[in-house]
């Protein structure tokens, strides 16, 4: 795709760069989910990684990482434990 300049002239549009969404795990009924985005600190740029799962006792939990594979790894463990909360839930009832 091309754009004409104010110069008269046609030049390659740019196209814009979407940013990739978050990212869901599912495991039975329960899912978690990882967003990514950056935090600024002391003027450098890093990336971050936010899981939010729902914790042992049912609340909404928020954990924040440097890398995706910590994420995943927790957000594993985290669906485990949700898993054997609605179990032992059920088996209550």
């Amino acid at each position: 795709m091309t754009t004409l300049t104010h110069e008269g002239t046609w030049v390659p549009k740019k196209t814009p760069r979407r940013k990739p969404g978050p990212v869901v795990i599912k495991l039975g009924s329960e899912s978690v989910t990882i967003y990514h985005g950056r935090r600024k600190v002391e003027g450098r740029v890093y990336p971050i990684y936010t899981l939010i799962c729902h914790g042992p006792d049912g609340s909404r939990v928020r954990r924040n990482f440097s890398s995706v594979e910590e994420a995943r790894s927790e957000a594993e463990r985290a669906e485990k434990v949700s898993s054997s909360r609605n179990a032992a839930r059920a088996d209550s009832v």
